[in-house]
């Protein structure tokens, strides 16, 4: 990510999301629970790497949930989640 001005852009990106998680809310610390998440994961877009655009402020443990899943395929299996715990979908045994 490299260079003084975007390391600057990274830290004012925390600022403007009040230090919050992007996906959760959650308050963060820096150089506690917050972790810098690639929106489009790097190994599905090496293009975006160094995009202030593609990056956000996120939780540490959503970060490592999310791994390389994009936002969208994140929140897609974060509702089936949501589903299944509400009682919604049922659960299927495996054969």
């Amino acid at each position: 990510m490299g260079s003084g001005k975007f390391a600057q852009d990274i830290k004012n990106l925390f600022y403007l999301q009040d230090g919050r998680c992007y996906i959760t809310g959650k308050k963060l610390i820096l150089g506690v629970n917050a972790g810098l998440d690639h929106i489009e994961p790097r190994s599905q877009r090496p293009d975006l790497v160094g995009s202030l655009k593609n990056v956000r402020w996120v939780d540490k443990k959503i970060n490592e949930i999310k791994r390389d899943l994009s936002y969208g395929e994140f929140i897609d299996i974060c509702r089936m989640v949501v589903k299944v715990a509400d009682g919604k979908t049922k659960l299927v045994d495996s054969v």
